[in-house]
């Protein structure tokens, strides 16, 4: 099976310079946890809600004053449509990722999540959530 076969073909997308409140309010509109930012239909990065929390809200940073390219992952790990699902559910595992933008000629086609994986029941889904799922160990001060 390949990543075509699972993905989103219509994710929700925008522009980089977008403020992060407008990302966030897209996120709670369409009730997702990330968006992919693009200029011309080409992927220049991810938004997390998980950024959104960790780098601002945790930071105590106004989300009606921050864009988007500020905060969003620069060129985020991708897939092509045509890869194997198996390597989609590797590929999350080894960067600890739940989301990979779906990439062909250098424009967006699409993103492939863990839930897109699991939905298709795929052998791999419980080992690559359990793998993203592990906490990375830092001293708090």
């Amino acid at each position: 099976m390949r990543v075509s076969d699972v993905m989103t073909t219509e994710p929700i997308t925008l522009e980089a310079n977008a403020s992060i409140q407008e990302a966030a309010a897209l996120m709670k509109k369409f009730n997702i946890g990330a968006v992919l930012c693009t200029q011309n239909n080409k992927l220049t990065g991810i938004l997390t809600d998980r950024d959104i929390i960790l780098r601002l809200i945790a930071e105590n940073i106004s989300p009606f004053e921050s864009k988007c390219k500020d905060f969003m992952t620069q060129s985020p790990v991708t897939i092509t449509p045509d890869a194997d699902i198996h390597f989609a559910a590797s590929t999350m595992a080894e960067y600890q990722i739940r989301r990979l933008p779906v990439v062909q000629d250098e424009k967006l086609v699409g993103i492939c999540t863990l839930g897109d994986l699991a939905v298709e029941a795929t052998p791999e889904a419980e080992s690559v959530l359990q793998k993203v799922s592990r906490p990375i160990r830092k001293e708090v001060a």
